[in-house]
C-alpha cells in the first residue's frame, strides 16, 4: 500500500450574462489556437498591457480584460459533488499514457512562462530518479507543457499527476487544458508530502486531444517551489476523495473496539467495549501500536473485569471511574470527552482529560439523574415509556457545531439532543425518532446504533436492523419522519448491518456495515440513496471518525458477534481536497469538534494598551431597516438615500424614480413594506428606536410635482418611439428616454418643479421646528451620487457637472443648511464610486496619480477659512467591489473566496484590487480605501470625518456574505471610519437574474453580522467602543478584531474563521488582567437562524487555545479580573495585522451604465480635459 494519497478535484462554474459568456468562450478558442501555433503567444496574452495611444486605450483594456477575466474568477474551485459515481467492480483499464516520468515523453516540450523549471530534479521524487521542480517567479506565471502533434485522449478518463509542496504548502494553482478558460480545476500542494491528483477530463472540457497543459499560479504572486512527478493520462480512476481498500496504518488492541474520536487538540480516544476501557494518545497521527503504548487509559485500568460486558460487569459501578461496555466516544470544542457507558445506561463526561488533575474520574453524568451510583435501565418492558432523561443502552455519540450532544438511545429507539451547558442541565431537549421525550414506541427506528451531524445541522442515524441510514434535516423539534434514507447497492445485503456513520469534510457520507464487512460511501450532495464507493474487507467495523487532515479512522470489532477476538484500529489516508485555502464552502463534517486540526494553526495576539481609538457607533448603519430589527440591534444610523430621494418633495411626499424605473413620479413609500411613508413618518420610526437619521437633500434644482405614476419624463405620446417602455407595469406611454441608444431631449417640468437651496433649507428648518414630534435630525447629505446624474437623472440634469459647478452648488446648499440649523452636520460629496475619486465625466483625470489632491476638500477648507463656517463635516463616498462580488448571491466557491479577499480593499496597502478598479486609479491598483480617504482629509481639511454611506459585498443570504459583513464591520472599527450604511435594498437581482430578497434582511445571515456587534446575546450586549490592537498570524484564514467596553471594562473579540475547515488558534492578551472564564457566542452554518451561546472558555494566564469551526464568527467576552483597570495606551495607533501580498489584478470589461436603485455599479469614463 502506498503511503501517498490522491487529491480530489472540483468542477468550477461561472455565471455571467450570455453575451459575456459568448465573448469569453470565443476568447478561449482563440487563446488555445495561438498557444498551439506559437509557444509565446500565450505569454504575450497573459502579459498583455494596454500600451497604446489614447484613442485605443478603451478597446485595449477590454481586450485584455476578455483574455484574462476567467483567471481571476476561477482562482478558487467550486466545492461541489463528485462529477461521477465510482463503481464497485474495477473496469478494464488502458495502460497509462505517460507525459512525464523522469523525463518528458518525446513530442512534449516545456513552454513555461514566468516560471523556473527543472525536469531533472533529484529530490524529492515520487518514483524513479527525478521529478519536475516548478517555481512561479511572478503572478500568473505558468508551468506549460506543449505536445506536437496533439495527444489523443480516446479511452482515457483522467489526467493523473503527483504533487509535492516542498517545505512550504498551500501553493494555489489552476489546471487548464488547451487554453480552455472555462473548464478548469484548482489544485493545492501540501508541504512535505506527495499527493496524487486525479483530474477528470470531463471537468476539463472533455478534450478529444491535448496539445497544451497548463498549471498556472492562482494566488496572484510568486510561489515557492513545488514538485511534480508521474504525469500521465489514465483510465478507470478509483475516483477523487475516497480511500482505497488497504489501510495505511493499524493499531492492535487486546479486545474488540466500537468507537473512536479525536479532540481539537489532536488527542485520540478509542472505546474498547469488551475491555471496559477507553485508550488515549496525545496525537492521533502519531498514535503507536500496540494499545499498551497509550499514555492514558480510562475505565478498567487494572483488568479486573471479564471481556464480556453483556454478561454483566460484576458489582454495580458506584463511582465515576469504572466503565461497563463503553461503545462510543465523542469530544466537544473545549476538548471535553463524552463516553457512552453503554451497559451502565449512562453517558459520562470528563472535562478535558489532557489537562485534568484527575483525568480518570468523570466530572458529571447524563441519564442517571446526576447520580454516578445509579445504573438503571430506564425503559419499561416490553418497549414501554419511562422517564424523560433515562437511557436504555446509550450507543452512538456525536457533537454538532454548537457542541451540543446527540446520543443514540439504542433500545429507547430514539436519538436525543442535549443542549449545552450540560453541567447544569442534564435533561434532553429534543428527540429524533419519537413524537416526544416520553415515548419509546414509535416505529421510526428498528435498532439505531450510530449518529453523525453535518455542518448544516442535518442528523444521520445508522439503523442496523433496518439496514439503512436515515437523514433528518436539521431538526429543530421532535421528529419521527426521515427526509432521506441511504440503503444499498443493487446487490442483496451489500450494505447489511450499518453500525456507524461519519461525514468527511467535503460532505460525503460514510456508513460502516458490520455484517457486510465494508464501508460504503455516498458522495455529496447526497441527493439519492445509491452508493458511490466502497471500501472492502473491513473486518466488522463499528465506529468511525476523521482527523484534521481528512484521514479516516475505523474501530473494528474484528470478529463476528460477540466480537470475542482482538480489536484493531485502521487508518485510511483519504485524498485531500484540492481547493484553494480560502474556499469558504468547504465544511468539516462528522462534527466540528470531531474534525480537529493540529494545535495552534494560527496565532492571535491582542494588546489592550496599543492601537486604542474610539469606535464610532455610526459605522453600524443601514439604508433600510424594519422597526423591530432596528430596535433589536439598537441601530445607530439609518439613511434616507438612493436615487428617489434626489427628487423628493418634502412638502408633498412625492418623488420620481428616475432611471431606476422609467422616470415615473410616485408617492414615496417604505421599500420594505411598500407602504406610503413621508420623510416625517420615516424619521418618527427612527425616534422610536433611538436611531439617528441621515437625510438626503435634493440639490439638482428639481423635485417631483405630483405623485401620479402616469406623470413620467419621456412620454411616447410626446417624444415618440423609444427603446423601451413600461408596458409591464401598465404604463406603455412612459419610455426610457433613449432612441437607438441615444438620450432624448425633454422638458424637466413634465415631471418636476424647479427649486433651489432655499427649498432644502426650508426642509431643514421644518425638521428643526418639529424635532419634539419627529425627533432631532443632525445629519444631512448633499444629495446622492451627483457625479452620475447625467445617467440616473438625465431628465433634469442631462449634462454632467464639472468640479467648479459641483463646488459652487455645495457652497450654496451647504451654507443654506448651516444657516437654517447651525448644529447640522453635512455629508458630501456622496459620489458614486471609485472612478469619481479621480476624474468625472466632464473633467480631466488628475495629472499627478501618485499624490492626488482632493479638490473638494481643498475648496471646502478654503470656504471655512474665508467665511468661518464648515460646510463639510463628513467626507462621504460610496464603494462597491466589482467582479461580480457586490449585490449578488453568494455564487460559486471562486466568487465566495474573492468576496472574502476583496474586503482587503478597505484597508490593505498590499492588496491589489482584482477587478477593473485596479486600472482606474493610482498605485498599481491598490485601493486601501479608508486609509486613503483619511490621508486626504488630514492633508487637505483636518478635522473632517469619513463616511461610507453605500456599500455592499453581496452574499447576504449565505454564511459567506455574513463572514464578509462581519469582517467589514470589524475593519470599519479598527480603521477609524466614522459612519457607514449598508445598501441592503429590498430586492435585487444578481448577474444571472436570480432575485435576492432583502425585505427580510433581518432573517438573512448577513444580518447576524450586525447582531454579533450590536446584540450578540439577545439582551443588548455589544462589541466594545474602544478598538485595541489585534493581529492574526494568517489574516486570510482567521481574522480578529478587539475592543474594550466602557461600561464594565470587558474585552470583546470577534474572531472570524474564513477557511473551509476548523482551525485552532493560540490567543494571547497583553496589558489587561482578565478573568479565568470567557463567554463565547458563535454564528456559523450549523444554525443560520441564531447566535449560539457556547460553554464558557477557560482562560489560563493571559490567553487560551480554542478551535474555531469552518466559516464561523465567534464573539468572545473576557471580563476584567477583580481590581483590574484600563491600561495606559502605548504611543501607537497601528491596529492592522500584516496580510499576505495582494494579487496582481485581472481586469474585467467596463460595467454598463445602469445604476440600479441608487446602489449602482462602478463605472469607468474616458477622461475629458476641461478647456
Amino acid at each position: 500500500m502506498s503511503l501517498l494519497v490522491h487529491g480530489r478535484q472540483y468542477k468550477t462554474e461561472w455565471h455571467e450574462a450570455p453575451n459575456k459568456r459568448t465573448v469569453l468562450g470565443l476568447s478561449g478558442m482563440i487563446f488555445g489556437f495561438y498557444a498551439s501555433m506559437y509557444q509565446r503567444m500565450h505569454i504575450v496574452a497573459i502579459k498583455f498591457r494596454c500600451d497604446m495611444n489614447n484613442k485605443d486605450q478603451q478597446s485595449g483594456l477590454i481586450l485584455w480584460a476578455v483574455i484574462t477575466l476567467l483567471s481571476t474568477f476561477l482562482v478558487s474551485a467550486m466545492l461541489a459533488s463528485p462529477t461521477a459515481a465510482f463503481p464497485l467492480a474495477p473496469r478494464t483499464a488502458l495502460a497509462e499514457r505517460s507525459i512525464y516520468a523522469d523525463a518528458l515523453t518525446p513530442g512534449w516540450q516545456d513552454w513555461s512562462w514566468d516560471t523556473a523549471t527543472d525536469p531533472a530534479n533529484a529530490a524529492p521524487v515520487h518514483s524513479g530518479a527525478a521529478s519536475y521542480a516548478v517555481t512561479h517567479n511572478a503572478a500568473w506565471g505558468g508551468f506549460y507543457l506543449h505536445a506536437d502533434p496533439a495527444v489523443s485522449t480516446a479511452g482515457y478518463t483522467h489526467l493523473r499527476f503527483w504533487i509535492h509542496g516542498g517545505a512550504t504548502s498551500d501553493q494555489q494553482l489552476l489546471l487548464k487544458i488547451n487554453g480552455n478558460e472555462t473548464d478548469t480545476l484548482a489544485v493545492t500542494a501540501q508541504a512535505n508530502q506527495w499527493r496524487q491528483i486525479d483530474a477528470p477530463l470531463a471537468d476539463l472540457g472533455s478534450p478529444a486531444t491535448i496539445s497544451d497543459l497548463y498549471l498556472q499560479d492562482a494566488s496572484g504572486g510568486a510561489q515557492p517551489t513545488y514538485f511534480l512527478d508521474d504525469i500521465a493520462l489514465v483510465t478507470a480512476s478509483t475516483g477523487p476523495g475516497f480511500p482505497d481498500a488497504t489501510p495505511d496504518r493499524t493499531l492492535n488492541f487486546p479486545g474488540a473496539l466500537s468507537g473512536v474520536t479525536i479532540a481539537p487538540n489532536g488527542r485520540i480516544y478509542v472505546a474498547a467495549w469488551r475491555e471496559n476501557r477507553v485508550y488515549s494518545w496525545p496525537n492521533a497521527q502519531t498514535a503507536a501500536d500496540p494499545a499498551s503504548s497509550a499514555d492514558l487509559v480510562l475505565g478498567d485500568v487494572n483488568n479486573t473485569r471479564p471481556l464480556d460486558p453483556g454478561a454483566g460487569c460484576g458489582a454495580a459501578d458506584t463511582s465515576a471511574t469504572l466503565l461497563c461496555g463503553p461503545e462510543s466516544v465523542a469530544v466537544d470544542a473545549q476538548n471535553n470527552l463524552y463516553v457512552a457507558d453503554t451497559y451502565n445506561h449512562r453517558v459520562l463526561v470528563f472535562l478535558n482529560p489532557a489537562t485534568d488533575a484527575d483525568p480518570l474520574e468523570a466530572d458529571f453524568v447524563l441519564g442517571q439523574g446526576g447520580s454516578f451510583a445509579s445504573h438503571d435501565q430506564h425503559k419499561d418492558a416490553p418497549a414501554g415509556n419511562n422517564i424523560i432523561e433515562g437511557f436504555s443502552y446509550p450507543r452512538g455519540l456525536a457533537m454538532d457545531g454548537n457542541s451540543d450532544l446527540w446520543v443514540v438511545d439504542e433500545y429507547g429507539y430514539r436519538v436525543l439532543k442535549f443542549v449545552q451547558p450540560l453541567t447544569t442541565d442534564t435533561v434532553p431537549d429534543l428527540t429524533v425518532g419519537q413524537p416526544n421525550l416520553e415515548n419509546r414506541t414509535a416505529g421510526t427506528f428498528q435498532l439505531p446504533l450510530g449518529v453523525a451531524v453535518d455542518n448544516s445541522g442535518n442528523v444521520y442515524v445508522a439503523d442496523i436492523q433496518a439496514k439503512q441510514v436515515l437523514r433528518f434535516d436539521a431538526p429543530g423539534a421532535n421528529v419521527t419522519v426521515a427526509s432521506q434514507t441511504y440503503t444499498d447497492y443493487a446487490g442483496p445485503n451489500q450494505f447489511d448491518g450499518p453500525t456507524d456513520v461519519a461525514i468527511d469534510r467535503t460532505g460525503n457520507l460514510y456508513a460502516a456495515y458490520v455484517n457486510a464487512r465494508r464501508i460504503g460511501v455516498f458522495a455529496a450532495p447526497l441527493a439519492d440513496n445509491t452508493g458511490d464507493h466502497v471500501i472492502e474487507e473491513v473486518n466488522y467495523p463499528h465506529g468511525m471518525v476523521f482527523d484534521g487532515a481528512g484521514n479516516l479512522y475505523v474501530a473494528l470489532c474484528n470478529a463476528p458477534y460477540p466480537c470475542d477476538g482482538p480489536g484493531k484500529l485502521l487508518v485510511y489516508n483519504v485524498p485531500e481536497t484540492a481547493t484553494p485555502t480560502d474556499t469558504p464552502t468547504e465544511t468539516p463534517t462528522e462534527t466540528p469538534t470531531e474534525t480537529p486540526t493540529p494545535p495552534a494553526d494560527i496565532t492571535l495576539a491582542v494588546d489592550v494598551a496599543a492601537g486604542r481609538k474610539p469606535i464610532s457607533p455610526y459605522i453600524y448603519g443601514l439604508n433600510f431597516a424594519k422597526e423591530a430589527f432596528a430596535a433589536e440591534i439598537d441601530l445607530p444610523l439609518r439613511r434616507w438615500g438612493g436615487n428617489a430621494t434626489s427628487r423628493y418633495n418634502w412638502q408633498t411626499g412625492h418623488t420620481n424614480h428616475a432611471a431606476d424605473w422609467f422616470f415615473h413620479n410616485n408617492v414615496k413609500y417604505d421599500e420594505y413594506s411598500g407602504v406610503t411613508q413621508t420623510a416625517d413618518e420615516w424619521i418618527q420610526q427612527n425616534q422610536r428606536t433611538g436611531t439617528e437619521s441621515l437625510i438626503t437633500l435634493p440639490m439638482s434644482g428639481y423635485v417631483a410635482k405630483d405623485g401620479d405614476q402616469t406623470t413620467c419624463a419621456y412620454k411616447v405620446s410626446k417624444y415618440g418611439p423609444q427603446d423601451a417602455v413600461d408596458s409591464g407595469s401598465g404604463y406603455p406611454d412612459c419610455g426610457n428616454g433613449l432612441r437607438n441608444g441615444q438620450p432624448i431631449d425633454n422638458d424637466p417640468l413634465d415631471t418636476s418643479i424647479a427649486v433651489d437651496e432655499n427649498f432644502s433649507a426650508g426642509w431643514v428648518m421644518h425638521l428643526k421646528n418639529n424635532a419634539a414630534t419627529n425627533g432631532v435630525v443632525q445629519f444631512y447629505a448633499l444629495d446622492n451620487e451627483p457625479d452620475i446624474w447625467f445617467e440616473t437623472h438625465r431628465d433634469v440634469a442631462p449634462t454632467g457637472w464639472k468640479y467648479a459647478e459641483f463646488r459652487d452648488l455645495s457652497f450654496r446648499y451647504g451654507a443654506a443648511v448651516k444657516t437654517a440649523d447651525p448644529s447640522a452636520r453635512l455629508f458630501g460629496p456622496v459620489v458614486n464610486g471609485w472612478t469619481y475619486y479621480w476624474h468625472g465625466a466632464y473633467d480631466g483625470q488628475r495629472q499627478d496619480w501618485e499624490t492626488p489632491d482632493d479638490r473638494n476638500l481643498q475648496q471646502m477648507r478654503a470656504y471655512e477659512q474665508t467665511h468661518g463656517v464648515r460646510l463639510l463635516d463628513y467626507l462621504t463616498v460610496h464603494f462597491y467591489p466589482q467582479n461580480g462580488v457586490s449585490q449578488t448571491l453568494a455564487d460559486n466557491a471562486a466568487r465566495q473566496a474573492l468576496r472574502l479577499r476583496s474586503t482587503r480593499a478597505l484597508w490593505d496597502p498590499a492588496y491589489v484590487d482584482e477587478s477593473w478598479i485596479a486600472q482606474a486609479g493610482p498605485d498599481g491598483g491598490i485601493v486601501k480605501l479608508i486609509p486613503r480617504l483619511r490621508a486626504w482629509a488630514d492633508a487637505h481639511y483636518p478635522g473632517t470625518k469619513l463616511a461610507l454611506t453605500e456599500y455592499n459585498w453581496g452574499g447576504l443570504e449565505d454564511i459567506n456574505g455574513a463572514l464578509a459583513q462581519a469582517e467589514i464591520l470589524g475593519i470599519f472599527g479598527r480603521e477609524g471610519l466614522d459612519a457607514a450604511a449598508l445598501w441592503n435594498y429590498p430586492t435585487r437581482r444578481n448577474n444571472a437574474g436570480e432575485e435576492i430578497k432583502y425585505d427580510i434582511f433581518e432573517t438573512l445571515p448577513g444580518a447576524y453580522a450586525f447582531r454579533i456587534y450590536r446584540n450578540y446575546d439577545g439582551q443588548g450586549a455589544k462589541f466594545g467602543e474602544t478598538s485595541v490592537r489585534a493581529a492574526s498570524s494568517d489574516q486570510a484564514k482567521v481574522s480578529i478584531y478587539a475592543a474594550q467596553r466602557s461600561d464594565d471594562g470587558s474585552l470583546t473579540l470577534v474572531i472570524i474563521n474564513k477557511s473551509g475547515g476548523p482551525l485552532t488558534a493560540n490567543l494571547s492578551i497583553s496589558n489587561l488582567s482578565i478573568s479565568n472564564q470567557a463567554e463565547v457566542y458563535r454564528y456559523s452554518q450549523v444554525d443560520l437562524n441564531a447566535i449560539q451561546r457556547l460553554p464558557d472558555q477557560p482562560v489560563t494566564g493571559a490567553g487560551f487555545v480554542a478551535t474555531y469551526p469552518a466559516n464561523s464568527i465567534t464573539l468572545v467576552r473576557l471580563p476584567v479580573a477583580d481590581g483590574a483597570s484600563t491600561p495606559t495606551p502605548t504611543p501607537t495607533l497601528t491596529a492592522t495585522a500584516t496580510a499576505p501580498a495582494g494579487a496582481t489584478p485581472t481586469p474585467t470589461p467596463t460595467p454598463t451604465a445602469t445604476s440600479p436603485a441608487g446602489g449602482g455599479n462602478e463605472r469607468i469614463y474616458l477622461p475629458l480635459v476641461e478647456k
